[in-house]
């Protein structure tokens, strides 16, 4: 399975939009959360047995890297059963992988009101921010953990990528405010001390 987290082995003095793109999939990705979630979830097909063939193929297909195949099994699983939470959780990080934000993020907001808990349903509101945070789309990142934070301020993911989505708008102080929010959560926890220590960077950059 896709997971941001398995990236570990990264430049920091690298430039580029790629390799920022790259940072941020290792301090900010909230990927293993969502991935920890699929791990949870069982794999229910409606008593189909060859739907779920189909769909732990998919799975196993997806951890080896063979997406496009993943993707398509996804997609004829949820031909016949469009309520496969599963199958769409799965087909959403497939589509982020591809780079096709619309597409991941719509398949992310099919599971919502689908019978997750609130724990769940949080991870996958936190995947659509980090979705719409590593293609650009700041502002909607921005709206998505302000009303995360707003039903659970104890959210350290959440405070980090609002930390991210302000520094990528220039709002250095800002950030630096919701990273030190994080760090009141768990200041040992790796991604508060790496993202404290860049917005610090950028602090001592900015000084004339």
């Amino acid at each position: 399975m896709y997971k941001l987290t398995q990236i570990t082995h990264v430049d920091k003095h690298a430039r580029g939009a790629a390799s920022r793109r790259t940072r941020r999939l290792v301090l900010y990705g909230t990927a293993g959360p969502l991935a920890a979630l699929l791990a949870i979830l069982p794999v229910v097909t409606e008593g189909q047995p060859d739907l779920c063939t189909l769909l732990t193929g998919a799975r196993v297909l997806a951890q080896v890297g063979a997406h496009d195949q993943a993707l398509a099994d996804c997609e004829a699983v949820l031909a016949r059963d469009r309520d496969n939470v599963q199958a769409h959780l799965l087909l959403a990080l497939l589509r982020d992988r591809r780079g096709e934000t619309a597409a991941a993020v719509s398949s992310y907001e099919a599971v919502l009101g689908r019978g997750l808990v609130s724990e769940q349903e949080q991870a996958v509101r936190l995947a659509i921010a980090d979705v719409h945070l590593r293609h650009g789309n700041t502002q909607q990142a921005l709206l998505v953990v302000d009303e995360i934070l707003g039903q659970d301020s104890s959210s350290l993911e959440a405070h980090l990528l609002r930390g991210m989505a302000l520094s990528d708008l220039g709002l250095i102080e800002e950030a630096r405010g919701s990273f030190e929010e994080a760090a009141r959560l768990d200041p040992r926890d790796e991604r508060v001390i790496r993202a404290i220590d860049e917005i610090e960077s950028k602090c001592v950059v900015m000084v004339p």
